[in-house]
């Protein structure tokens, strides 16, 4: 349940992994947990957009010489 938990909460699956004491990256917890990722793919599909949030600055564009 805590690994459910977690990755529902966005916590990094690596961090997880060390948390557990995992050394291969969270590779396992993917292979176990995938299904949690796909019950959240519609709120981190919402994270995508293509609107500038307030928390992004825009890089300018001209070239330094």
């Amino acid at each position: 349940m805590f690994i459910t938990m977690a990755i529902e909460r966005g916590i990094d699956v690596k961090v997880i992994a060390e948390w557990q004491g995992h050394r291969d990256g969270g590779k396992l917890i993917l292979d176990s947990y995938s299904h949690v990722n796909r019950v959240n793919a519609q709120r981190m599909a919402q994270l995508m957009t293509s609107e500038q949030t307030s928390n992004v600055i825009t890089m300018p564009t001209e070239r330094l010489a």
